[in-house]
């Protein structure tokens, strides 16, 4: 990252219109917008989507297991040249079927082309037989548009989100409830 990108980030975050926009979409009361430090917060955003979440990681596996679905990943990501603390070396591409990132292939989330790469690499009939789960609405619409269906991964529940995939897939995904003693 350059300081280039943390320029235009940092322009964005504090666009007075923006937040006035959000705002009104939210259905708050207009108040001043907050000043926000574009660079700590990508930072933070990178150390955050590092976590693997336990009940994502267990749906995941879960479905692998039962060999009924071709597993695909998309994500937006940027490649940290070797050494940096946020390399990641983990094999999270081995848990996927299907594993597209958005520095290997040129094109990005919501982009209609990404989604359009993705049905094709999934190898379905229809784009209508892909579950598309994300926690950025954006990428939801535009993944809709295309005609595949979508679950919201609410932040801090995506148990939540696992339920209504489990619904749809008649899989049982949850880990079972830990005992109490």
């Amino acid at each position: 990252m350059d300081d280039g990108f943390f320029h235009g980030f940092h322009a964005d975050l504090n666009n007075p219109d923006m937040w006035v926009r959000f705002l009104k979409e939210k259905g708050l009361a207009l108040s001043p917008a907050p000043l926000i430090d574009a660079k700590w917060l990508f930072w933070e955003m990178m150390r955050v989507s590092r976590e693997i979440d336990p009940y994502m990681l267990n749906a995941i596996q879960k479905l692998r297991e039962t060999r009924k679905y071709r597993l695909g990943a998309l994500t937006n990501n940027y490649v940290f040249p070797e050494g940096h603390p946020y390399r990641d070396d983990r094999d999270i591409k081995a848990l996927f079927d299907v594993y597209i990132a958005s520095a290997e292939v040129g094109m990005r989330k919501p982009e209609h082309r990404i989604f359009e790469h993705a049905i094709k690499a999934l190898g379905v009939e229809s784009a209508s037989q892909i579950v598309f789960l994300d926690d950025l609405g954006g990428n939801l619409k535009a993944a809709k548009e295309m005609g595949l269906n979508t679950i919201k991964v609410p932040l801090r529940d995506t148990q939540k989100a696992i339920r209504q995939l489990e619904e749809i897939l008649g899989e049982e995904l949850a880990p079972p409830p830990s005992p109490k003693l």
